[in-house]
């Protein structure tokens, strides 16, 4: 009843009572039963749960340590506490680059040991969305899927599952599917986890704001900027005043900001985002998102024409993720790609060349947005240097790519490389095929972007041109 009653003060955010209320449940434990009693263990894994939702993975690996022991002398190395321990080193590990095996290794044993002692254990649904995650982070996104829908499937059949975790579950899964390009798919998952999540918790809850903000943003990415717009507008009504720092209310609004910037309307994102980079200065346990913050910022001051505050934020990106980062994951060649197009866009074309050449370099054979978006900024490099013929050659390298794009993308892009490809065809002379890429963009420029956005000016602009 002590352990009990000290979880749901924990649920309740009461950290010092819940303390205070497993440290009587161990005593006792202790005074009646021995070491080996299972609320032991019970106890310490929870304190290992405990600390990894904090980040503290190195608290948490101490936790396990000493939970290790007294699993392995009470015999129990076949039951589903083991497994469960399995879990937990598996989530403390996932912060180690330098452990990425023993993550995996630790997982297949979880999953394994689950299987023949406890296949429903609502513990299951963890380690699958687990390997789910695993195989999203090394670009396996139809794998990723698959393992989300096994979580989902054994939550259906687990009678005390927790239906916050498996709203994230369906976050994890519309991810995976926005990546293999099914914004359908991913739209409805992502409509479930926040329908779920209001069940669960209310629309003032934290735990809603995310998924929604999530899904609203997949819609601006897929190009209904209106329908988005609608949605965060309704969300905002539901976060804490301004005036009060909040990790989660920071990311609903830096990501409404980002996509206020990607429509085309940097005046409306720039406060948005301002409020979002103050909150998480504020919160320095999250300062590994200000990249992220700070790469959509410089973005909004860019098309607002507010050039030096753009360079100041996208360079401060850029430095971060190439001090902490591997050079060819996903998010330091999007920094690369983007600095290097405000590089090109100010006349430094030997700057913007060295980030598109790095981007290009750390390619390795993958089928990035980042990449595509990097072979369009070479085709532009080739026009500002008036050579026709190459221009022609690396923006239908762009187009093309962009075509078999894996992971993630914002049909947006489509648009900038077909005015790219419409312009080196006007160069290279040949005005009706220009024409006909330059429709093309503008068609869908008029669709996925805000009416005063520059990137319909621009198509419009280059049809003339072509006319």
């Amino acid at each position: 009843m002590l352990g009990t009653v000290a979880l749901i003060f924990r649920e309740l955010g009461e950290a010092d009572r819940y303390l205070a209320l497993q440290n009587h449940e161990m005593q006792l434990a202790l005074s009646r039963f021995g070491d080996l009693h299972p609320s032991i263990t019970d106890i310490l894994l929870n304190r290992a749960d405990d600390a990894v939702a904090r980040f503290d993975y190195s608290a948490a690996l101490k936790w396990l340590e000493q939970a290790d022991v007294l699993i392995h002398r009470a015999g129990r190395d076949r039951a589903a506490v083991r497994a469960r321990w399995w879990l937990t080193r598996a989530q403390a590990l996932v912060d180690d680059p330098h452990a990425r095996q023993q993550r995996a290794d630790a997982l297949e044993r979880a999953r394994a040991l689950y299987e023949r002692a406890a296949p429903t254990d609502p513990q299951v649904v963890n380690v699958l969305d687990e390997l789910g995650v695993d195989a999203a982070n090394a670009m396996h996104s139809a794998v990723a899927a698959d393992y989300y829908r096994r979580a989902l499937a054994v939550a259906q059949t687990v009678s005390n599952r927790n239906d916050v975790d498996v709203q994230t579950i369906y976050g994890n899964l519309a991810l995976a599917l926005s990546y293999q390009g099914d914004f359908t798919g991913a739209d409805r998952a992502y409509e479930t986890a926040a329908r779920m999540a209001e069940q669960t918790e209310g629309k003032t809850s934290a735990i809603y704001w995310e998924p929604e903000a999530n899904h609203a943003m997949l819609v601006n990415q897929s190009g209904q900027w209106v329908r988005a717009l609608r949605m965060f507008d309704d969300l905002m009504q539901y976060l804490p005043p301004e005036t009060v720092a909040n990790h989660d209310a920071a990311e609903a609004r830096e990501k409404y900001g980002a996509s206020l910037a990607a429509d085309g309307i940097p005046d409306r994102a720039i406060p948005l985002l301002e409020h979002s980079q103050r909150d998480l200065v504020q919160i320095p346990q999250y300062d590994y998102e200000l990249p992220v913050l700070r790469l959509a910022l410089g973005d909004a001051y860019d098309k607002a024409g507010r050039t030096e505050d753009a360079r100041l934020a996208l360079k401060s990106a850029l430095d971060w993720r190439v001090k902490e980062n591997p050079p060819d994951i996903q998010p330091v060649l999007q920094i690369r790609e983007r600095w290097g197009r405000f590089l090109l866009e100010h006349d430094d074309l030997a700057g913007g060349e060295a980030q598109f050449q790095e981007v290009l370099l750390q390619s390795h054979g993958r089928k990035l947005a980042q990449i595509a978006l990097a072979q369009g900024g070479m085709a532009r490099l080739d026009i500002a240097r008036n050579d026709a013929p190459a221009a022609v050659r690396d923006a239908r390298k762009a187009v093309e790519l962009f075509d078999q794009v894996e992971g993630f993308r914002d049909v947006r892009v489509g648009p900038y490389l077909w005015r790219i490809y419409g312009e080196a065809l006007l160069r290279a002379g040949d005005p009706g095929a220009a024409r006909l890429w330059a429709q093309k963009a503008l068609d869908s420029s008029v669709q996925y972007d805000a009416p005063d956005s520059a990137s319909i000016s621009r198509a419009r602009a280059l049809l003339s041109s072509a006319q």
